[in-house]
């Protein structure tokens, strides 16, 4: 890992564990689905959560198309991000996937009332994708820097947090992950295997 280049370090590990899900075998991948619904599903009943954000998984990512109904079959209320204009992200609840329409960047997006990341302190735990994170809890995500953005704000509101769990495969989980001072951490990994507790 080159420290005095943590962009470009980014950029390469990036290009790595894209290609490392993308040859997930289906077997594996499925697996991997099943056992971090339950691991989440898990950290919602230990926080007696009612409210939770989340991300709709993209076909690679973790979770597959069982996540969303899982999460709000635990909790009741889900919220799902937005992508806006300059980087910035609104959120509004998820209501099934007959409620969702392709936003700005392909992704499927809530159409219900839109609110911004203020939603997140009525969260109880916000559940953010990544292709990777570290043990000290630092996630790379795919570099458009949307959820640090929002995850800064957070950390200065006046008030209590949500918990911060990433959501990852087994194999993202790594040392590589380099920091930089605008990278906000989570407070838990989830992987099929376990609950990583930062």
């Amino acid at each position: 890992m080159d420290i005095s280049d943590p962009g470009g370090t980014k950029r390469v590990l990036r290009s790595t564990l894209k290609q490392a899900r993308q040859e997930l075998d289906k077997t594996t991948r499925e697996r991997q689905h099943t056992a971090l619904i339950a691991r989440c599903v898990e950290l919602i009943h230990e926080r007696s959560a009612g409210t939770v954000a989340a991300y709709h998984p993209l076909p690679d990512e973790p979770g597959g198309p069982g996540f969303l109904p899982a999460l709000r079959a635990a909790t009741g209320a889900v919220l799902l991000p937005i992508s806006e204009a300059e980087g910035a992200m609104l959120w509004a609840p998820y209501e099934g996937e007959e409620a969702m329409a392709k936003g700005d960047l392909n992704i499927p997006e809530p159409v219900g009332e839109r609110r911004d990341w203020r939603a997140l302190l009525d969260c109880d735990i916000v559940f953010l994708p990544a292709l990777g994170a570290n043990r000290r809890g630092f996630r790379l995500g795919k570099g458009a820097g949307y959820y640090d953005r929002t995850l800064a704000r957070l950390a200065e509101a006046e008030a209590p947090q949500p918990l911060l769990a990433v959501v990852l495969f087994d194999h993202e989980v790594t040392h590589d992950v380099p920091v930089e001072a605008h990278d906000m951490p989570v407070n838990v990994i989830v992987t099929a295997e376990a609950l990583h507790r930062v």
